[in-house]
């Protein structure tokens, strides 16, 4: 409560200031015309986005949302959806374990628990308007594009997916109608980095008919070693895309696009965090890791003893990150791993003017998806926790929007959503072999996800200040799967599921819920917004994949999880618009959380279970402020702060974990300093970054919190580039993570079950170079 009340004070002081603002922002020009020809010239510039479906700038939209354009995503070296996050108040990303080609996104304290079929991200995922579930492979999707949006809070009445913590939409460059052009462009750096991009835009009939395509290969060779002095931590990534535009009449514009992406990887760099204490120490509720120690002696041939497991404790030990020799990025394990992902799609999207009045969108989607990774558990040399992980997945979308004209005083949009996700999670796991008799495990799911939904949102124009939103959305999804979970020992699946007696159990369960959107946005003066919004989401619930026999509890169903958010925020280009600030305070109620929890069933392997436990009310205050004294020198500072509580926690299984931390920062800062100084040869600009986040539990379930945290650190990134005008060309040096820090980017909790923790290691300093030379319309 104390804190409800110090998040609204500082609202209200904020309000109370800032309501004396509008002065400022006037004083700077004597009508919009002025304001608008000073920006072509001089002051902070504006993006312009579509976050509403329509062309706005930024600064016009009533919503929390960054816009990161092409030629900042250059100059900042921002390669994937990791690097928009840590630039982005309140926008989190974890590594998942399981596969480093999949993220774990979270936003505003809304997180993902893991990328598999059965669970739904709170974020949402856009490109070129279509919704990607899942969030694996995401590299693709930042090559040649025209700008990223990060949409903050619920999203549903606009958006085709419902989501409950934000979006990102990212917008591809589209082909040029009328000029050839291109680039070229070459990377090369530290760890055997290695980038080539191209890129080329045809006009097929002027006008009319279009084509662009871009390629990219990207690759390196790993940050570590393991025990048999195989590189780990790197991988190879090819990328392709072909978007074509074609546009015969005036009224009509249809635009195709295919791409795809492989990457084929070392596995994931996991290390020990955390050994259980052997012996148990009394009244301590670690459990002892007695099966650790009888599986080491096992795969040493060696009898189990008290002496020998005591040896065998501190053979392990010698794995525990900071007490074996090597660097931080070395693991001592001696098992294979890789990832390899291949993933295609192709979509088309006609937009159709019905009449001055009236347009007609249609996005149209098919997308495939597979990935094969082999996974090392333990970051030790003996196999202790090994899965192999197999995914297969095609999803087909299909989106119908109505638009009025947005420069009716009515605007409105309306709208339907349909999606058909199918395919299969195959999962093979070694735990303490020999002496675990369930060995192999294995988890074989074929699961069947659709959604449909009706939504629709309108603006009105009470007068040229004053406009009011509402939106509604209907969602229904329905949630299948069809289990042949089984072991060494025969079916793993409870009787009272079964089909006909087969080895084979059907579960399905349908959702229906509302979602909504109401706000209203004030414009005093030019370059001022204040604005006061609420909504609602919600996250469809779903199937527990790795259940077992042993453990009905593990095939229970998990219900949909809801987020009412309440929101105020103001936009202010200030002194000329040589300041902007645009703020955001947010209180969000959360509801029937899925949450998931690491358990050991009584007979078979360690699990997890996803769980509806939990309520929880978040509060939250971001700042975006861009300040630019001269032309040459422009600075970035954005910052957040998220305290998330847990109203109530009851875990059926474990108990009360009202106290648990969310798996986010409470504090994020981001600076970003560029300066651009004119020469004979062309621009020389200097770019400067550092990324901040408070100290983060990866994993708020573990008993052992200290093994599983990230305390608090920051990233320096640097740049200098030079451009030849000349040659219209490029040439930068580039530095990520400059002073070479060491940080954790993801986590597995095992210390309640087997009886140890596991991290995953960030990347370490990249120095390199880059050459792009462009050419034509780019």
């Amino acid at each position: 409560m104390k804190t409800i009340k110090t998040t609204l004070l500082i609202g209200a002081a904020s309000w109370g200031l800032l309501a004396a603002l509008p002065a400022m922002a006037q004083d700077g020009g004597a009508s919009a015309e002025d304001a608008d020809g000073a920006a072509a010239s001089s002051g902070i510039g504006d993006i312009v986005v579509t976050a509403r479906k329509r062309a706005e700038s930024v600064q016009d939209v009533p919503v929390a949302i960054t816009a990161v354009s092409a030629e900042q995503m250059i100059d900042r070296s921002v390669k994937d959806i990791t690097d928009i996050a840590a630039s982005t108040p309140s926008f989190f990303t974890q590594m998942s374990s399981a596969d480093p080609s999949a993220l774990l996104v979270s936003m505003r304290g809304q997180s993902a628990t893991d990328a598999l079929m059965t669970l739904d991200s709170p974020v949402g995922v856009y490109v070129d308007g279509v919704y990607l579930p899942r969030s694996i492979g995401l590299r693709a999707a930042m090559v040649d594009i025209e700008r990223v949006e990060v949409l903050r809070g619920p999203q549903g009445t606009l958006f085709g997916k419902n989501t409950t913590g934000g979006a990102v939409s990212i917008t591809t460059r589209q082909p040029d109608l009328v000029e050839t052009g291109g680039f070229v462009s070459m990377v090369l750096g530290e760890h055997g980095k290695m980038e080539a991009t191209g890129a080329l835009n045809v006009p097929l009939v002027r006008d009319v008919l279009a084509v662009r395509g871009v390629f990219q290969y990207s690759g390196n060779n790993g940050y570590g070693r393991n025990l048999l002095g195989e590189r780990i931590g790197g991988d190879v990534t090819k990328t392709g895309r072909v978007n074509v535009a074609f546009a015969p009449s005036d009224r009509l514009r249809i635009n195709l696009s295919g791409d795809y992406q492989r990457i084929k990887g070392d596995g994931i760099i996991t290390r020990l965090s955390w050994l259980n204490p052997y012996p148990q120490a009394t009244g301590s509720t670690l459990p002892a890791p007695t099966n650790l120690l009888r599986a080491t002696l096992a795969q040493q041939g060696l009898a189990d003893t008290p002496a020998n497991r005591e040896a065998a404790y501190a053979y392990l030990q010698t794995a525990l990150i900071g007490n074996n020799a090597g660097s931080f990025y070395d693991a001592p394990t001696t098992s294979p791993q890789a990832n390899d992902y291949e993933g295609y799609g192709v979509s088309g999207t006609i937009d159709f003017d019905v009449s001055d009045y009236l347009s007609l969108k249609s996005i149209t989607a098919n997308r495939w998806a597979d990935r094969d990774s082999y996974v090392d558990f333990d970051g030790t040399p003996i196999v202790l926790f090994e899965p192999h992980y197999v995914t297969k997945s095609k999803v087909f979308s299909q989106e119908l929007q109505l638009l009025s004209d947005p420069a009716e005083r009515l605007s409105w949009i309306l709208g339907g959503y349909y999606s058909k996700e199918t395919g299969n999670e195959f999962t093979v796991s070694r735990t303490l072999p020999p002496i675990l008799p369930t060995n192999p495990g294995i988890s074989d799911g074929d699961v069947t996800n659709k959604s449909v939904a009706v939504f629709g949102q309108a603006n009105y124009r009470v007068s040229d200040a004053v406009r009011i939103t509402a939106g509604l959305r209907w969602t229904e999804e329905t949630k299948s799967l069809l289990t042949r979970n089984r072991n060494a020992l025969g079916c793993n699946i409870p009787t009272s599921i079964r089909i006909n007696g087969a080895c084979e159990g059907y579960l399905s369960d349908t959702y229906s819920d509302w979602s909504y959107l109401l706000s209203l946005d004030w414009t005093p003066g030019t370059g001022t917004l204040f604005y006061a919004r609420t909504s609602r989401g919600f996250k469809g619930g779903g199937q527990n994949l790795r259940g077992q026999a042993s453990d009905p509890r593990t095939f229970n169903p998990f219900r949909p999880e809801t987020v009412t958010d309440y929101e105020i925020g103001a936009k202010l280009d200030l002194l000329d618009r040589r300041l902007r600030l645009n703020l955001a305070g947010y209180h969000a109620i959360y509801e029937d959380i899925q949450r998931s929890t690491s358990i050991q069933p009584p007979v078979g392997s360690a699990t997890t279970l996803v769980t509806n436990a939990a309520k929880a009310e978040i509060n939250g205050v971001e700042a975006e402020i861009t300040a630019q004294p001269t032309d040459a020198l422009t600075l970035n500072v954005n910052a957040s702060y998220t305290d998330a509580s847990y109203s109530s926690f009851a875990d059926p299984i474990i108990g009360d974990r009202s106290d648990e931390r969310f798996p986010v920062p409470r504090w994020t800062l981001a600076t970003n300093l560029t300066y651009q100084l004119p020469t004979s040869i062309g621009d020389l600009k200097f770019i400067a970054g550092w990324n901040w986040r408070s100290a983060t539990s990866l994993r708020p379930a573990a008993l052992v919190q200290s093994s599983v945290t990230q305390k608090a650190y920051g990233l320096v990134d640097a740049r200098i580039s030079l451009h030849v005008d000349e040659l219209d060309a490029d040439v930068a040096i580039f530095a990520k993570n400059l002073l070479d820090k060491e940080y954790i980017v993801g986590a597995v909790d095992l210390d309640r079950t087997l009886g140890y923790n596991i991290v995953n290691v960030g990347t370490p300093r990249l120095i390199g170079v880059e050459f792009r030379k462009s050419f034509g319309s780019r």
